[in-house]
């Protein structure tokens, strides 16, 4: 029988963050859950960040005896904050290590590419990636996301900077990841209904962190504030 999307929501919820069993008495198989993180690359500064908590966590619950007396076993691929190494991660975690259930990638720009391959192959998935499209109950019903989406992390930095601050004049940058370029499709039309003028609004190459043209280009639009996303 195939495995509904609240099934998958409470194996997840249980594989990721549940309640620590007792210790088993008899050794029983791992929980092998599938991992990609972006360990190298230029989205690698969160990346490893993230994975520092993941190992922690994962040592925290076996070493309490792991979940109903199963230790968490990670397969991780590094996705090397590259779609296309993401993608090939992914399908060696679904396919080769049968993995129940994959975390990550996390960011949005990996995810976007993830998200539809996991979706067909019916595999369980939790990613922490802002992109409003990485979730859809009717199209991804396997796939869950930890984290706030882009409109709603939009409209609360929107709000700062427009009803706090009192800017008026705009300018809105990211990188050229898949995140990147969604976050700045995103917000500038929020920004805009809020009555801001958006002076300047580009995409920086995500692997060159010398941003000091874009900083001038700015400057010179008059910029009151400068509205970073990236990874």
């Amino acid at each position: 029988m195939p495995l509904t999307r609240r099934q998958a929501l409470a194996s997840a919820a249980a594989a990721m963050a549940g309640t620590i069993a007792k210790p088993a008495i008899a050794a029983k198989e791992p929980i092998m859950i599938g991992y990609l993180p972006a360990l190298t690359g230029p989205s690698s500064s969160t990346g490893v960040g993230m994975n520092r908590g993941i190992q922690l966590a994962v040592q925290e619950i076996n070493a309490a005896g792991g979940i109903d007396g199963r230790p968490i076993e990670l397969i991780v691929r590094d996705t090397q904050s590259d779609p296309t190494k993401a993608v090939n991660g992914a399908a060696e975690l679904s396919h080769g290590a049968k993995v129940s259930i994959v975390y990550g990638p996390v960011n949005s720009g990996e995810s976007l590419a993830v998200v539809p391959l996991l979706a067909r192959t019916n595999t369980p998935q939790i990613h922490p990636c802002w992109v409003d499209s990485l979730t859809d109950p009717k199209k991804y019903p396997m796939c869950f996301r930890n984290a706030p989406t882009n409109q709603q992390i939009g409209a609360a930095a929107n709000r700062y900077v427009v009803d706090v601050l009192k800017c008026k004049r705009v300018a809105v940058i990211s990188d050229t990841t898949g995140y990147g370029t969604a976050s700045v499709n995103a917000y500038v039309p929020m920004l805009k209904a809020k009555g801001a003028e958006v002076v300047y609004q580009g995409n920086v190459d995500a692997a060159n962190p010398d941003v000091t043209p874009e900083i001038m280009r700015m400057r010179s639009a008059g910029a009151e504030a400068i509205m970073p996303y990236g990874a």
